[in-house]
C-alpha cells in the first residue's frame, strides 16, 4: 500500500471481518509451504495522520528494510509510523520484524485504544510495539498485549524514548529471551502505568516490567 502522507481514516465493520494483510502466510509461525511477505502492511510518514477503527492488521514482515543494523534500524512488521497513528477497537496480530517493533514501530504520536496486540515477533526489541524517538508520545488505554515475543527486550512494549502512559490495560504471556522486560521494557522513556494487569510475562530481568 502507498505511504500515508495526509489525514486518513480506515473504518471497518468489525476487526474479525475487516482484515488488511500483507500475505495469507503467517510469518511468525511459518507453516509448511508458506512464503511470507517481505513488506509491512502500512507506512505513515511524518506528515501522515492515520486512524484505523475495527480493523485487523496481520502477516506483515519487513526484512528488506529492517535488517541492518540490528537494534538501530526502523522496524514495524505491521505498521511503521513517523507521524500520528491511532488504533481503535482493532487487532494487530502475527506480524514480524527482524529488528524492532514486531507489530508497530512508532516514533511520532501513537494511541492504542481498546485494541489487542498479539502474537507479534521482533528480532531485537518491542515484540508488540516499539516507541522509539525522544519526541515520541504514546498513549495505551484499555488494550491487551498478548503472546508477543522480542529477542532482547520489551516482549509486549519497548519504550525506548519519549513520554508514554498505559491505563487500564493487560499484559499477558509476553516473552523476552535475552535481557529485560517481558511485559514492558522502559529504557529511556518517561512512563506512567495505571490500573493495569501483568500476568505470566517472562524475561531474564523484569518479567512484568523492567525500568
Amino acid at each position: 500500500l502507498p505511504t500515508v502522507t495526509t489525514t486518513m481514516t480506515i473504518n471497518g465493520s468489525e476487526a474479525s471481518s475487516t482484515i488488511i494483510e500483507a500475505s495469507t502466510c503467517d510469518p511468525v509461525t511459518l507453516p509448511d509451504n508458506c512464503t511470507p511477505a517481505n513488506y509491512r502492511v502500512l507506512n505513515v510518514s511524518a506528515t501522515g495522520n492515520l486512524t484505523i477503527d475495527k480493523v485487523t492488521i496481520r502477516h506483515g514482515q519487513c526484512p528488506d528494510q529492517c535488517i541492518p543494523p540490528i537494534g538501530n534500524g526502523e522496524g514495524g512488521g505491521g505498521i511503521k509510523s513517523f507521524g500520528n497513528l491511532t488504533v481503535i477497537n482493532s487487532l494487530i496480530t502475527n506480524n514480524s520484524s527482524p529488528n524492532t517493533g514486531g507489530g508497530i514501530y512508532g516514533s511520532g504520536t501513537t494511541q492504542i485504544l481498546n485494541s489487542t496486540i498479539s502474537n507479534n515477533k521482533a528480532g531485537w526489541v518491542g515484540g508488540g510495539l516499539d516507541i522509539a524517538s525522544d519526541t515520541a508520545r504514546a498513549t495505551i488505554i484499555g488494550s491487551t498485549f498478548l503472546n508477543n515475543f522480542a529477542k532482547a527486550g520489551g516482549g509486549g512494549i519497548e519504550f525506548s524514548q519519549g513520554v508514554s502512559s498505559v491505563l487500564n490495560s493487560t499484559f499477558s504471556n509476553n516473552r523476552v529471551e535475552l535481557y529485560s522486560g517481558g511485559g514492558i521494557n522502559n529504557y529511556e522513556s518517561t512512563l506512567t502505568v495505571t490500573n493495569s494487569t501483568f500476568s505470566e510475562n517472562r524475561a531474564p530481568n523484569g518479567g512484568g516490567i523492567s525500568n
